[in-house]
């Protein structure tokens, strides 16, 4: 090498004047040489990518997503209800604490020793020391950007009829409360779902290439040599992923980028990050680190939880009857379905994913009920479990494991590899197979992202890039030294998300007099094939709101609105669903303003669903009408009825040389309806159009028997329905 440098000095001629000095003096990146082009240098030996000598490791390209997909989601969590200062939570002298009424056991909030396991603190830091962990420091915190206004304190109006007693309790004593009942209060969510695969299997591929490595096994078991600040090496994978970065910016009606004033930006400009932690720990916290049981058929592509946002457990499963409130997205991929397909046929194949060693607080890997940091030990090993809540109560067909084993050194026994694996690296855990199995890397693993800040009626695009540590990180033997002092491997592109979302309206207005069309909707015919039921006895009806009348300037509208808080005299309450004003009657050139309308919700006195009233109901009162609260749907100024023509007109039909009775003749035509919106915008309504709107029909399907189940399910205190039936 020496002589090949005193051969080939550079000259005078050779060194930049003024003028170019920026053009020639360049950083040189040794990984950007083709292995054939380097031979035309006099001194190629010292950037072969296949040179034998201590410089191999090349630096790996990190790959990003493949396909994904996007859905919104509305979400009714059960909540710690917080006194206002964040400082206590509500508790239920005299309730059950076995579960919640209609809830699922391992769904139900933690007891009272469990809770103050989790606010008592969490293991952060890579050599796993203590931190102390206040949820008040993050709950009390200034919403800044977030959405989610803390605003939702436990409310004690009393005791009404149902009602358990309650109280607050300071946090830092909940430990010692052991016989009650930690309440549950609603808390509204909407969210963008975003679900992506990853090419695991390629990205592994590229390591072993790259990095010199045998063989896949080798990948997923080299360690890492990074160290703390003392020096200390550091238990960690080489082959380790450490989380995503998501960025969103508004798009126009024309998927055009516009800044937050709706005014264009550059065609390139307008993303912005999204802070994942800052949202969702804040929901984390509230929900008492509950989360819904993943698909058991997904379990074999959740391979590192750094890459899946774990879905928040919400209300569903203790509705009547119970309802998945989030969309199966997955099921879009077609690479990932694939893979689960494959995964999911053959019993004996072992999926393997990256290790998980020292893990910090992070809304990407939490373990409910225990410390967030805790290490998560490896099948095979003393004391061996699965990360809490990953394990499903029943395996999916055909799959035998539980989740995918996360090897150390797990090449067959006495192969070469694992020899010089486990010689040269240690165990950092320990598994095997059993008798059959064999392992396999998956072509592509599960991404989850949940953003908690969209609002409604904006359209927004993603882009997202997945962050993996430097297999280089402080090696001597690294081709490339500079890139060796990173301790995160740079990535070079982003994955832009080719749908656009677009986040429907909380508030709908529709032209449509729902009463005539259930006049006019046709009754199922019944089989005259099949016998006869025997007549049971008849339920008492259940009250009704009155069919108010409709003058001459006067026409019917519907309402429909995502509701996330109720404002009372009374209190704020928490609402998260649905309401719906069936029947508005509104005139012409007055606006619409707020309505009576049933508001089924979550009454935390009562561990259960319930139908709000204006006044809580006393023993033995009984009202003609149903339940029934005044919602104002307008937040800002109320829209205005401008005008409105059309509908149905009869007329007498004339007959010739006045032979007969003239017969009336009605003549069916929509009705069109020109509101004023707060925003000063006119919206133009059809009710052809809006009778048959799928969404608007669907949506008051399932209210209607929301509230019909809410009125006839028994529970609270006396386990009787609502109002006293039983």
């Amino acid at each position: 090498m020496q002589n090949g440098l005193d051969n080939d000095k550079p000259t005078q001629a050779d060194a930049p004047d003024e003028t170019t000095k920026k053009q020639k003096l360049v950083a040189f990146n040794f990984d950007i040489l083709d292995a054939e082009k380097t031979k035309s240098y006099a001194v190629a030996g010292l950037f072969k990518s296949d040179h034998g000598g201590a410089l191999t490791r090349q630096m790996p390209e990190l790959f990003q997503p493949k396909e994904s997909a996007v859905a919104v989601v509305r979400l009714q969590l059960p909540s710690l209800a917080f006194s206002k200062n964040f400082d206590q939570v509500l508790v239920l002298d005299d309730a059950s604490t076995n579960g919640a009424a209609g809830g699922k056991m391992p769904s139900s909030m933690p007891n009272a020793k469990q809770l103050a396991a989790i606010y008592s603190g969490v293991s952060k830091g890579a050599m796993g020391e203590a931190s102390p962990f206040d949820p008040r420091a993050t709950l009390a915190k200034p919403p800044a950007k977030r959405r989610h206004r803390n605003i939702f304190a436990g409310n004690d109006d009393g005791n009404g009829e149902g009602d358990y007693k309650h109280g607050f309790v300071d946090i830092g004593n909940i430990g010692s409360i052991a016989s009650k009942k930690i309440a549950e209060q609603a808390f509204p969510v909407r969210a963008a779902e975003i679900v992506a695969s990853f090419p695991y299997k390629a990205q592994v591929q590229e390591f072993q290439d790259k990095l010199g490595l045998a063989d896949g096994p080798q990948v997923l078991s080299e360690p890492s040599l990074e160290t703390t600040k003392d020096k200390v090496q550091v238990q960690l994978r080489a082959f380790r992923f450490l989380g995503v970065r998501l960025e969103r910016r508004q798009v126009d009606a024309e998927g055009k980028p516009i800044d937050e004033q709706g005014k264009k930006v550059d065609a390139k400009g307008g993303w912005a990050e999204v802070d994942l932690e800052d949202g969702y720990k804040t929901l984390i916290i509230r929900d008492a680190k509950r989360f819904e049981d993943e698909d058991p058929k997904l379990l074999p592509v959740i391979l590192d939880p750094r890459l899946v946002m774990r879905k928040l457990l919400t209300f569903g499963d203790r509705r009547v009857p119970p309802v998945d409130e989030y969309p199966k997205i997955e099921d879009e991929l077609p690479g990932l379905k694939a893979t689960v397909e494959t995964l999911n046929k053959n019993p004996n194949l072992v999926p393997a994913g990256p290790s998980l060693i020292n893990r910090d607080f992070s809304v990407f890997d939490v373990d409910p009920g225990t410390s967030a940091g805790s290490a998560t030990m490896q099948p095979g090993s003393s004391g061996s479990r699965p990360p809490n809540g990953l394990t499903p109560a029943v395996p999916p067909p055909g799959f035998s494991g539980s989740r995918p084993f996360n090897p150390s050194s797990f090449a067959s026994p006495g192969s070469s590899a694992d020899k010089g694996v486990a010689a040269a690296y240690g165990a950092y855990g320990a598994g095997g197979l059993q008798a059959g199995q064999e392992y396999t890397i998956p072509d592509y693993c599960l991404i989850r992202l949940f953003d908690v800040t969209v609002e409604p009626g904006k359209t927004y695009e993603y882009r997202m890039q997945v962050r993996m540590g430097n297999p280089n990180f402080g090696r001597p033997d690294a081709a490339s030294q500079g890139f060796a002092r990173l301790p995160e491997l740079p990535a070079k592109d982003w994955y832009v998300l080719p749908e656009k979302v677009t986040v429907p309206l909380d508030l709908n207005y529709y032209a449509v007099d729902q009463a005539k069309l259930d006049a006019e909707a046709p009754k199922e015919p019944k089989d005259p094939t099949q016998p006869k039921e025997p007549k049971e006895p008849k339920e008492p009806k259940e009250a009704k709101l009155p069919v108010q009348a409709v003058k001459e300037n006067q026409t019917v509208l519907q309402i429909q609105k995502w509701l996330e808080v109720l404002k009372t005299k009374r209190e704020e309450q928490p609402i998260g669903d649905w309401v719906i004003a069936e029947r508005v009657v509104a005139t012409r050139g007055e606006p619409i303003g707020p309505q009576k309308v049933e508001v089924p919700y979550w009454r935390e006195t009562q561990d259960r669903f319930t139908m709000m009233e204006e006044a809580p109901r006393k023993a033995g009162r009984t009202s003609r009408g149903p339940p029934t609260v005044e919602v104002q749907f307008s937040e800002a100024d109320e829209p205005v009825l401008v005008d409105f023509t059309g509908g149905d007109a009869t007329y007498k039909r004339t007959q010739p040389n006045g032979a007969g009775q003239a017969l009336p003749v009605t003549d069916k035509a929509a009705v069109e309806v020109l509101l004023l919106m707060p925003d000063g915008t006119l919206a133009a309504h059809d009710s052809a159009k809006d009778a048959a709107d799928a969404t608007r029909v669907s949506r008051l399907k399932e209210e209607r028997e929301w509230i019909h189940n809410v009125k006839t399910t028994k529970g609270g205190k006396e386990q009787s329905t609502p109002f006293g039936g039983t």
